[in-house]
Order: structure tokens, then sequence, then C-alpha cells
């Protein structure tokens, strides 16, 4: 077989060049923060700016930043989000969170910038006079785009206008007060959406098996060439939640009786909670900051990276649905009256208070 000549090659190679330095300059953007624009005091009440990415997609982070605004708001307080893009909302926040561009921002010193942790490698361009609290809602996300020097991850941080860190588990907050010992950290308990995320009556006739496919795409795909060999799953209809709305994902997890759970080195973990909010009974990883809604007498943990016990718990699991559909129910319905109470708006709100009553 005769080869190409070398200059065949070139248009491919160029090709894949400028896509890797498309996506790499992308990449960078998204972690730039906008310019942000110096005001004059004028006796206003400070006001608390969340700066949020410009997301289209369903995201975590972007929901809690758009639920703390709004509680911020409906309880005295003065508080925007900050986008990039003039016009740009993002789609899945409450509509009637405040929203201003950072072009049309002036931040006065009296004000607080609160500023996703993505944003940590260009804390350096916001303005010496500005009162910074960094929100970090996963502690591992400071060793990404660090490269090999990791122990920088934390600089940002100890610059003098960063009061301090909001963060939303216990887990990442041990973890964030180990990291940056005399460093103020304050944790803000995330709300499970009860609007959403709850339960609806009996499971269907034929019982669902729902999942997310984004995380351990390796150990997912063990896990089912487990739990297929053993046919554990016969008479089971398994659903991936991906790509869905809010909405459309609470109504799969609504009528599923089993959510298995691929959570990894998680800042909370919403989507397990969210599917005992809406009584599955839970299987799976906890991501580590879900231990602390992980109990054992509503939902099945089990130990990271162990492929095997997850298979074991999970066949285990559903045999006492055929075998005690009323027992499984009954657990999925504790699961979520645990977490509609922990993680509610009341919750939420009373942690913001004794945040911003601290830094205001």
């Amino acid at each position: 077989m005769t080869s190409l000549p070398p200059w065949r090659t070139w248009p491919d190679t160029l090709v894949r060049t400028a896509a890797s330095a498309t996506r790499s300059y992308r990449a960078s953007r998204r972690l730039r923060l906008p310019r942000l624009r110096l005001g004059v005091s004028e006796g206003r009440l400070p006001t608390i700016f969340y700066v949020c990415p410009d997301v289209l997609g369903p995201t975590g982070g972007a929901s809690v930043i758009y639920q703390h605004v709004e509680a911020l708001n409906a309880n005295g307080a003065r508080a925007v989000v900050m986008h990039a893009g003039r016009g740009h909302r993002y789609p899945f926040g409450p509509p009637g969170v405040p929203v201003v561009c950072a072009a049309d921002a002036r931040i006065t010193p009296e004000d607080l910038l609160v500023v996703p942790e993505m944003y940590s490698p260009s804390f350096g361009t916001i303005p010496s006079s500005l009162r910074v609290l960094v929100f970090n809602q996963n502690v591992h996300l400071p060793f990404h785009g660090h490269g090999s020097e990791t122990q920088q991850a934390f600089l940002p941080y100890r610059r003098p206008n960063v009061l301090g860190v909001l963060c939303v588990s216990q887990d990442n907050e041990d973890y964030l007060r180990y990291a940056m010992e005399g460093l103020a950290v304050e944790r803000v308990r995330n709300r499970v959406d009860e609007t959403l995320f709850h339960p609806a009556g009996d499971w269907a006739t034929t019982p669902c098996l729902a999942y997310m496919p984004r995380r351990r795409a390796e150990d997912r795909r063990e896990l089912f060439a487990l739990l297929e060999a053993r046919s554990s799953l016969d008479g089971w209809e398994v659903k991936a939640i991906d790509g869905c709305t809010p909405s459309e994902t609470a109504d799969i997890l609504r009528t599923s009786a089993v959510f298995l759970s691929f959570s990894e080195r998680e800042g909370f973990g919403l989507p397990p909670a969210e599917a005992m909010a809406c009584g599955c009974y839970v299987v799976g990883f906890t991501g580590l900051a879900g231990r602390e809604y992980f109990r054992p007498d509503f939902c099945t943990p089990v130990p990271e990276g162990d492929v095997l016990a997850f298979a074991r718990a999970t066949e285990e699991v559903l045999g006492r649905v055929r075998q005690d559909r009323p027992s499984v129910h009954a657990a999925g319905r504790r699961a979520s009256e645990f977490i509609l109470a922990e993680y509610s708006a009341e919750h939420q709100v009373s942690d913001l208070r004794r945040v911003y009553e601290r830094f205001l």
C-alpha cells in the first residue's frame, strides 16, 4: 500500500491545529472576567453584584447564582446578576431576577462583587478598591487550568481585596478551611426547587431506572455491562437524562423508581439530591460532597470508584422493587422529605442573611 506524501496530510493537520486553537481560545475567553467599571458612591444601599458566565444550556452553577440574587432581593437586599453580554439572561433562571451587562454597571467600593471560582486566573484584573467574595461551587476547580503549578491554585484568594469565599456543601467548607486557613469561609445551602422536584404519586407499571451520563463514562459502561451480563435490567426501562431542561428532568425523575448516581468530586451534587426530592431511590457514588445527604436509611451510597459494589447494590435494589415495592417507595418518600426540608428556600435565605450581615 502506497503511503501518502507528507504534503497531502498538511490540510488535515492544519484543520486539527486550528480547531484545537479555537477551543483553547474560547475556553480562555470563558475564564476571563468582563471589564469592570468603577462608580462613585451615591449614598445608596450597597449592591451585591454576582458575576455569571453567559451560558445558554441548563447548568447548576448559573441556577444557584440566580437563586441567590432572587432570594436576596426578596428579603430586602439589593442584588443583581452581571453578565458580559448585553441583553444576556440565563434562560432557566427566575424571570424576575435583575440582570445587568458589565459594560453598563458601575461598581463602588461600598458594593460587593461575588465572583465564581472559574474566573480565578483573572482575579488580578479586578480593581483593588472593590470588595470581593469568591463563590466556589466546587473546590476541585482551582486545580483546573493551572497546569502543573497546582500549588498556585489558591493564590488568587489571598489578594487583599478578597474578603472570603462562599461554598455550597459541608465537604467543600471543610476543604476550603484546610486549604486557606485564616480566610473567611461561609457555606450557603443550595435550594432544591420544590416547585419542580417533588414526588408525584406511584411509579409507572413498568419500573424506570434513570441516570445522567455526564460523569464517569468508563464506570458507567462497566456498571451496565455487569448488570446486563446478569440480566439484572430485564423488565426495566432505562432512561438517560441528557440535554434536558430542568422541567423535563423533573418529569423523568418523578416517574422513576431508581436513580443511579455517577457523582464525582462534586461541589454539592444536585442531580442525586433532585432525584431524592422526586421520590427516587438513589444508588451510587456520593461524589464526596453528597455524603451529607446520602443517608443509608433512604438510599444506598457505594464506595467511591467501586463499580462491583455499585453493581451489587443496584441489583439488590432492583430486586427489592420487584419483591417489596411499597418499602422502596416509602424510602424514596423519606428521602424527599429530608431533601425538601434541609435544602429549602428558607434555609438558603437564612444562610444568605448570615453571610451578608457579616460582609455588608
